[in-house]
């Protein structure tokens, strides 16, 4: 049923949410097998690039799929929507602000040592930078269809279960329980 009422340039937008997440699963579980990829390049600047063209595609669907209509809803909607992405954005540029791209894209993963951070935003939230997107999504979510929106908020929920316990298989130590200090 969630297929027949998306139309195909509904359904892309969709999908290149959880390409995203397929992605950073593959990432976070392989960091050796990235990093072999990407040699001799930096696997976390590699990473950022990727996810980058990911975010490209996901802003481009979803501007493509939304509806404005100023005339549609009260003022106040349009200012609280408007709220939620600006401090969904702030959230977002201060993560990048104190992690850099190493902490931001799991330079942890490849033992890279990042600064424990317990500035704004993490003193608010344990996943901030996610937390931040979904923010986002949430305000723009009266202009896009509620399909776009659900596969938004269920790709950021999978990624901070995803990103809640290092896999064994690595030896790096796990971000979530040292010291209780928190890093995207």
């Amino acid at each position: 049923q969630l297929f027949c009422v998306m139309s195909s340039y509904e359904f892309l937008p969709s999908l290149s949410l959880f390409a995203s997440v397929f992605y950073y699963t593959y990432v976070w579980h392989n960091p050796e097998s990235w990093a072999k990829l990407v040699a001799p390049s930096d696997p976390a600047l590699m990473m950022s690039k990727v996810s980058s063209v990911l975010r490209l595609l996901q802003y481009a669907g979803g501007f493509a799929i939304c509806t404005l209509s100023l005339s549609e809803y009260p003022v106040w909607v349009y200012l609280l929507c408007f709220g939620l992405i600006a401090l969904g954005q702030a959230m977002n540029i201060r993560v990048y602000q104190l992690l850099g791209v190493e902490g931001v894209y799991y330079g942890v993963r490849w033992g890279k040592k990042i600064e424990w951070v317990t500035a704004w935003p993490y003193s608010m939230c344990s996943d901030p930078q996610y937390i931040g997107s979904m923010l986002t999504l949430v305000g723009a979510s009266p202009f896009l269809p509620w399909h776009y929106t659900t596969c938004g908020l269920v790709t950021y929920i999978l990624l901070i279960y995803l990103e809640s316990e290092v896999p064994t298989k690595k030896t790096t130590p796990n971000p979530r329980k040292n010291n209780n200090k928190r890093r995207r």
